[in-house]
């Protein structure tokens, strides 16, 4: 068994809800949210090279609550740790966003952030989501 000197964290930062266009400006009357959500395995691949970085992904969530389309919206992580928060983010499940009481379709910014981490070191650093890009 390889031992490391790194402690591999990935971690669903924030969930930054982004709604589409409603008839008339209308606000939601609730929100999408993540009801099952992991974060995503960090690839050995990545822990082996000391890959670290942001991975901020797009989610079109369905009036079912089912994601789809989901893109990658910053080129700037390296493309293993965005297939591995890709892959993630396809197996959660959410509730949909409502409007007077239907589901509607809605957007989420997620940004997942991989980190490696000194083991028998601890330290936190917080991290605010970027501001919602209109669709």
């Amino acid at each position: 068994m390889r031992t490391s000197k790194f402690a591999p964290l990935a971690l669903v930062l924030m969930l930054t809800i982004a709604p589409v266009a409603m008839p008339n400006n209308s606000p939601l009357t609730e929100s999408a949210k993540a009801l099952i959500s992991h974060a995503p395995q960090y690839p050995e691949p990545a822990i082996a090279r000391g890959l670290e970085g942001l991975v901020m992904l797009t989610v079109d969530i369905a009036e079912s609550g089912q994601p789809s389309n989901i893109t990658v919206s910053n080129g700037n992580a390296h493309p293993i740790l965005r297939a591995a928060a890709l892959k993630s983010v396809k197996q959660w499940e959410f509730s949909p966003a409502t409007h007077n009481g239907k589901a509607v379709r809605s957007t989420l910014e997620i940004p997942i952030r991989f980190e490696l981490l000194a083991e028998h070191s601890y330290g936190s650093s917080v991290m605010n989501a970027p501001p919602f890009r209109g669709r």
